[in-house]
């Protein structure tokens, strides 16, 4: 038998509540549902803090933009948000599979940050001045907002 991390003893955790609320069908809803969400918001915010410094990268490539792609909610969704989403995934090895509705999520969650990290004045583009130190806290404000 091989030993376990933390890691998997939670990620089998969360399988077997999945599995038992969904075998209750209505209950689920009633008893587990909150157990389940405020699960997949500790994942959330676990997820946040270790990809965080890899996805500020990606806010400098904002700053190149035009002001309409930054507008244009599947213009910014194909140049920014899914490149972004492909490197969480990519990196995660399936840990946002454990998320409900992870990449719905991410995307309401970058349009948050959009609009409140993004500045965008005529044709110039640029983040707000405390920007990179902002967007962990507020990327998963937008996670929250999203459930």
């Amino acid at each position: 038998m091989k030993a376990q991390t933390i890691v998997d003893i939670i990620v089998n955790l969360v399988f077997k509540l999945k599995r038992r609320f969904v075998m209750f069908g209505g209950l689920k809803d009633k008893i587990g549902g909150g157990v389940l969400d405020k699960l997949g918001d500790n994942a959330i915010d676990k997820a946040v803090e270790k990809f965080a410094p890899a996805l500020k990268e990606h806010l400098d490539k904002i700053k190149s933009l035009k002001a309409s792609d930054i507008n244009d909610d599947a213009k910014f969704d194909s140049l920014i948000i899914t490149p972004m989403l492909v490197s969480v995934s990519g990196a995660s090895g399936g840990a946002t599979k454990l998320i409900p509705n992870f990449d719905v999520r991410f995307k309401t969650a970058m349009l948050h940050v959009r609009d409140e990290l993004i500045i965008v004045d005529g044709n110039n583009v640029k983040l707000v001045e405390d920007a990179q130190a902002r967007f962990p806290k507020v990327l998963i404000e937008g996670f929250k907002k999203s459930a």
